[in-house]
């Protein structure tokens, strides 16, 4: 999926809990449409600036995930694994096939 239609989410990280510190990434619904529940440790991030072309998404998305390693303390490969999901983020990685 683009960038631009992209959400991030994770939940806290809680050493007590092993599914704390997860990232995923889903594709973007309308901010109205969510149901934010009170109790959730839940945190979920519109990707609303990944409206540039070219290498400025993979900027931007980079940004984000040092943020996400930084301030949330999250762990880098659930969050690389997580963000391959986003074609300007897996373009930086996987090649682009040939045409056969």
């Amino acid at each position: 999926m683009k960038a631009r239609e992209a959400i991030i989410g994770w939940n806290d990280l809680d050493d007590g809990d092993p599914s704390s510190g997860n990232v995923w990434i889903g594709r973007a619904i309308s901010m109205s449409e969510i149901n934010w529940n009170e109790d959730t440790q839940q945190v979920a991030a519109p990707v609303l600036k990944y409206q540039m072309r070219g290498g400025r998404n993979a900027e931007c998305l980079l940004a984000d995930i040092r943020y996400l390693v930084d301030e949330e303390c999250l762990n880098p490969e659930r969050i690389h694994r997580a963000f391959l999901a986003i074609d300007e983020y897996a373009d930086l990685f996987i090649p682009p096939r040939a045409a056969s």
